[in-house]
């Protein structure tokens, strides 16, 4: 029973974790004001915000991030949703 119950707390926790990634990410592109196709930011631009992150560790967010409809990409650069800034508010406060 022990190791079931530390199986389903170490899920928990990547649950949190991928969380927290998806919301910091959300949260550097408020930031950078990326709330629309034409201040759409790319990769680089929000691990330059984001660091310890890597591009590919910020690619793989968006990825997630737009899958849930937080993000939009338009040519390779992605900028918030109405959701996304519902989001991102909604953590803020």
């Amino acid at each position: 029973m022990r190791s079931i119950h530390r199986i389903f707390h170490g899920a928990m926790d990547v649950r949190e974790g991928i969380a927290s990634l998806l919301h910091r990410i959300l949260s550097v592109m408020h930031f950078l004001s990326a709330v629309n196709a034409e201040k759409a930011v790319d990769a680089d631009e929000i691990a330059r915000h984001a660091y310890p992150l890597e591009r590919s560790q910020v690619e793989d967010a968006l990825r997630c991030c737009k899958d849930l409809g937080y993000v939009n990409e338009k040519e390779g650069r992605f900028y918030l949703t109405y959701k996304g800034v519902l989001s991102v508010l909604s953590i803020s406060s």
